[in-house]
């Protein structure tokens, strides 16, 4: 591969404690001076602006030019200028999408508690503990084809924190598709207080709600129908595309099985039933889907 230079970002180890010069504070509603038992923030894009304009000042922050070919030595020099051995890289996706993958590059030996990185921690998946520096890197994709890294700025960081806390999906009310924002989690979904029926369709879970009985698959009808506004009228109230943000669990289940359409919809199958039995799943935490894209898909 053609050897190329891109903008990688480090995320020092910071923590939640306040009045440490390195603290976090997790919740983006308290920078936007917002209150949450309202609803979500309404302005997405004003959101990440007012977030990215804090988020850019923290010294906690590195932006380091990494040349492709030399990435794993450039990385180990910033550890340890003599290149000591004993450094064992992991990589964990934080964004796996159509258009981007955003992955995670640290020494997964350390497990020094004074090293904790908070934030890294918040942007994986599993909220799993990470220690030490992180690398953050962008990869560019085409119809989920790996093309090259490129450039990460604190804004696509900033994206990744807002969409912890809420994200926008695809919501077909009133003969329409429009963009709608709601908290991520499944709390507003639950069957026990709601009239809200689900479905896994590929790497989403589709809430819906019916205008009469269905005899034919709610599936398919809703997949071969996607764009006819006239059919989905005629059987639903409305229908709500929230997309799994599935990438570091695909990851691990690739391990046991090679076919990746058969894993995520084992994944989309287990969520349903998480949502089934609400009460029982850890699947009320945050951070259970990621923003919609520009153009619905299924």
């Amino acid at each position: 591969m053609e050897n190329y230079e891109f903008n990688m970002i480090i995320i020092k180890p910071n923590t939640p404690a306040e009045g440490r010069y390195n603290s976090f504070n997790e919740n983006v509603y308290k920078y936007l001076d917002h209150d949450e038992t309202t609803g979500p923030y309404s302005g997405t894009d004003v959101a990440i602006d007012k977030l990215n304009n804090i988020l850019s000042k923290k010294d906690i922050f590195e932006t380091m030019k990494i040349k492709f070919e030399s990435m794993l030595f450039q990385i180990e020099t910033f550890y340890n200028p003599n290149r000591n051995d004993g450094y064992s890289f992991q990589v964990k996706t934080c964004i796996d999408n159509e258009n981007e993958l955003i992955m995670f590059i640290y020494d997964g030996n350390n497990k020094d508690t004074n090293q904790y990185n908070y934030l890294a921690s918040l942007m994986t998946p599993k909220f799993e503990s990470i220690f030490g520096p992180v690398f953050i890197t962008k990869i560019l994709k085409n119809n989920n084809k790996v093309m090259k890294h490129i450039d990460i700025t604190t804004k696509d960081i900033t994206t990744i924190w807002l969409s912890i806390k809420q994200i926008t999906y695809w919501d077909f009310c009133d003969s329409k598709w429009t963009k709608q924002i709601m908290f991520n989690n499944n709390k507003q979904f639950n069957e026990k207080s709601s009239d809200w029926s689900f479905i896994d369709i590929n790497k989403s879970i589709v809430f819906y709600k019916l205008n009469q009985n269905m005899e034919c698959d709610v599936k398919k009808y809703i997949t071969d129908n996607l764009q006819d506004v006239d059919k989905l009228n005629t059987m639903f109230k409305t229908i709500k595309i929230c997309k799994l943000k599935t990438g570091e669990y695909v990851n691990e289940e690739l391990n046991y099985n090679k076919d990746l359409t058969a894993v995520q919809d084992l994944i989309s199958s287990s969520v349903v039933n998480a949502f089934t039995d609400y009460e029982k799943y850890q699947i009320v935490m945050e951070s259970i889907f990621q923003n919609a894209l520009d153009t619905i898909i299924l």
